[in-house]
């Protein structure tokens, strides 16, 4: 299956991204409410499920590069993924993103593959000396293509809204 050989490559680029030349870093959980816009069989307005994540980030030059864990609640099940993605700070308050994410929808007999894109903004509403939270809203499109064996639908499309806390 080719997600298997991914996995190589993600390892090297979260290696790259994370060795050398540290700046700033920290932690972050995320807690998101995810609405559905559309899926593969047309636009539909749902309740996508909630989403846990925990982000590790550090900042190089003008660019956060992040690395995370993503456990999450959707109608039709869980779902639990990798993420890589890059931050761009666009003032003191407010920046935007780019997240890619590898992961399994949690089926039985066995989980299948997941794979989702996300851009997003976020917004600090509060900054202390070491920890900080605020607000993002994003576009996300997910998909499962062994699951068009299950059901009609295998591709969503949502808007994540969420809150989270760095420290």
């Amino acid at each position: 299956m080719w997600a298997r050989s991914l996995r190589p490559a993600w390892l090297l680029v979260l290696f790259g991204l994370l060795g050398g030349g540290l700046q700033a870093q920290g932690l972050r959980v995320h807690l998101t409410h995810l609405q559905g816009l559309a899926h593969s069989e047309g636009g539909a307005w749902y309740r996508g499920g909630t989403e846990l994540a925990l982000t590790y980030g550090h900042a190089r030059q003008a660019w956060e590069y992040r690395a995370g864990l993503r456990a999450r609640t959707v109608l039709w099940g869980s779902q639990s993924g990798l993420t890589l993605g890059v931050h761009r700070p666009l003032g003191d308050r407010v920046g935007v993103g780019l997240t890619l994410e590898q992961g399994l929808a949690l089926f039985r007999p066995r989980p299948l593959f997941v794979w989702g894109l996300e851009a997003g903004a976020e917004y600090r509403f509060w900054q202390g000396e070491k920890r900080a939270a605020g607000l993002s809203l994003g576009l996300r499109y997910t998909q499962a293509p062994a699951y068009g064996r299950y059901s009609q639908i295998r591709s969503l499309l949502e808007v994540p809204l969420g809150i989270w806390w760095a420290w």
